[in-house]
Protein backbone atom coordinates (compact mmCIF):
# COMPACT_ATOMS: atom_id res chain seq x y z
CA UNK A 1 0.00 0.00 0.00
CA UNK A 2 2.73 2.86 1.02
CA UNK A 3 4.62 1.37 -1.50
CA UNK A 4 1.73 1.91 -4.43
CA UNK A 5 1.89 5.63 -3.41
CA UNK A 6 5.53 5.69 -3.33
CA UNK A 7 5.17 4.54 -6.95
CA UNK A 8 2.80 6.58 -7.96
CA UNK A 9 4.27 10.00 -6.63
CA UNK A 10 6.32 9.96 -9.61
CA UNK A 11 3.47 11.20 -12.00
CA UNK A 12 1.05 13.11 -9.93
CA UNK A 13 -0.04 16.21 -9.63
CA UNK A 14 -2.66 15.71 -6.53
CA UNK A 15 -2.74 14.56 -3.58
CA UNK A 16 -2.79 10.21 -3.19
CA UNK A 17 -4.72 9.22 -0.15
CA UNK A 18 -5.65 5.37 0.48
CA UNK A 19 -7.51 4.19 3.68
CA UNK A 20 -4.60 1.93 5.55
CA UNK A 21 -6.38 0.74 8.64
CA UNK A 22 -9.36 1.14 10.55
CA UNK A 23 -11.32 -0.35 13.31
CA UNK A 24 -14.42 0.70 16.04
CA UNK A 25 -11.83 3.42 17.29
CA UNK A 26 -9.42 4.59 15.09
CA UNK A 27 -8.85 5.11 11.15
CA UNK A 28 -5.47 5.38 9.54
CA UNK A 29 -5.62 6.87 5.87
CA UNK A 30 -1.85 6.82 3.68
CA UNK A 31 -1.34 10.04 1.91
CA UNK A 32 1.01 10.89 -0.37
CA UNK A 33 2.03 14.81 -1.47
CA UNK A 34 4.84 14.88 -4.23
CA UNK A 35 6.93 18.73 -3.76
CA UNK A 36 4.89 21.71 -3.89
CA UNK A 37 0.99 19.89 -4.05
CA UNK A 38 -1.07 20.88 -1.06
CA UNK A 39 -3.76 19.02 0.34
CA UNK A 40 -6.64 22.40 0.58
CA UNK A 41 -7.54 23.72 3.82
CA UNK A 42 -10.17 21.91 5.72
CA UNK A 43 -10.59 20.50 9.21
CA UNK A 44 -10.07 17.64 11.53
CA UNK A 45 -13.42 15.72 11.45
CA UNK A 46 -11.95 14.59 14.78
CA UNK A 47 -8.64 14.35 17.31
CA UNK A 48 -6.22 13.76 15.03
CA UNK A 49 -2.58 13.45 14.01
CA UNK A 50 -0.11 12.62 11.30
CA UNK A 51 2.74 10.84 11.20
CA UNK A 52 5.74 11.39 8.90
CA UNK A 53 6.57 8.18 7.04
CA UNK A 54 8.97 9.88 4.27
CA UNK A 55 9.88 13.71 3.13
CA UNK A 56 8.90 16.75 4.52
CA UNK A 57 5.40 18.92 5.05
CA UNK A 58 4.45 22.14 6.48
CA UNK A 59 1.34 22.21 8.09
CA UNK A 60 -0.06 25.78 7.84
CA UNK A 61 -3.32 27.62 9.41
CA UNK A 62 -3.74 31.34 8.90
CA UNK A 63 -1.78 31.78 12.28
CA UNK A 64 0.70 29.04 12.02
CA UNK A 65 2.87 27.13 10.08
CA UNK A 66 5.11 24.35 11.25
CA UNK A 67 7.93 21.98 9.10
CA UNK A 68 7.67 18.47 10.63
CA UNK A 69 10.05 16.27 8.77
CA UNK A 70 10.47 12.11 8.32
CA UNK A 71 9.72 10.07 11.70
CA UNK A 72 8.02 13.20 13.39
CA UNK A 73 4.26 13.10 14.91
CA UNK A 74 2.14 16.30 14.90
CA UNK A 75 -1.12 16.78 16.68
CA UNK A 76 -4.10 18.71 14.33
CA UNK A 77 -5.40 21.33 16.34
CA UNK A 78 -9.44 20.55 16.52
CA UNK A 79 -11.81 22.57 14.52
CA UNK A 80 -8.66 24.54 13.04
CA UNK A 81 -9.13 25.45 9.33
CA UNK A 82 -5.01 24.09 7.78
CA UNK A 83 -3.56 22.86 5.17
CA UNK A 84 -0.49 20.62 4.41
CA UNK A 85 1.74 21.23 1.42
CA UNK A 86 4.71 18.44 0.33
CA UNK A 87 8.05 20.62 0.98
CA UNK A 88 9.71 17.18 -0.95
CA UNK A 89 7.82 14.05 -2.54
CA UNK A 90 6.25 12.81 0.95
CA UNK A 91 4.44 9.97 2.85
CA UNK A 92 2.51 10.36 5.74
CA UNK A 93 -0.20 8.56 8.09
CA UNK A 94 -3.38 10.44 8.80
CA UNK A 95 -4.43 9.23 12.24
CA UNK A 96 -8.06 9.83 13.10
CA UNK A 97 -9.93 8.68 16.50
CA UNK A 98 -13.16 8.13 16.31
Amino acid sequence: MIQDIAIALSSSIAPIMKPYYENDKTKIIAIGLKKDVVLEKHTAPSKAQILIIQGTVTFRTATFSKSIDTYETFEIPLEVEHEVIGDTDCIFLLILSK
